[in-house]
């Protein structure tokens, strides 16, 4: 009978424990009951590093899943167009498709951010030359890439904020180019 009793009791004890270390630290943590979905225009120009300049203009989407302590944080989504030629906007030079994470420290009416991406950029046409070195049409190639930044927006209503953002991109092509521009976001 004693020997069950030991048992039991270390059982116990291991479960306390376990409950302490896995679940009670989140139970203290302050999480989204519901996360929120942010969409946002962002317009830049896209600076190539060894010569070239293009505009670009992106759509993307953030998930706000979950807010720990004073951070808030979710996957973030973009598609993008880049270099626009005179020949109009069906022209842009460099497809984006990426995805990656958006972490953020909000206040009462700023919010910095920092975020991460990996996707796929494909090149169309070679008006954006700094990206394409050959003669002739250019077939779409792509290239894989990296993406990493910051932001920061400032709150104009509840749920619309307007801010700046600066980004570098690493093609696996070799090439590498920064996004300096502003962006438009709203709340769902």
């Amino acid at each position: 009978m004693r020997y069950r009793s030991c048992t039991a009791r270390r059982a116990a004890t291991f479960l306390l424990c376990i409950y302490a270390l896995l679940v009670a630290p989140s139970a203290g943590a302050q999480r989204a009951a519901r996360g929120a979905f942010e969409g946002a225009a962002e317009m830049h120009p896209s600076i190539g590093f060894g010569g070239g300049v293009g505009f670009g203009f992106d759509l993307r989407g953030t998930y706000w899943a979950a807010r720990e302590g004073q951070a808030i944080v979710g996957p973030d989504f973009l598609v993008g167009w880049i270099g626009f030629s005179d020949e109009g906007p069906a022209n842009a030079g460099l497809i984006r498709l990426m995805g990656g994470v958006r972490l953020a420290f909000p206040s009462r009416d700023v919010r910095p951010s920092i975020y991460g991406r990996a996707g796929f950029q494909g090149l169309r046409h070679r008006h954006w030359h700094h990206l394409h070195h050959g003669h002739g049409p250019l077939d779409f190639t792509a290239a894989l890439a990296l993406e990493g930044g910051g932001a920061i927006d400032f709150a104009v209503a509840p749920n619309v904020t307007l801010g700046g953002h600066a980004g570098l991109n690493l093609l696996t092509s070799g090439h590498a180019y920064l996004n300096l521009g502003a962006h438009l976001a709203v709340r769902f």
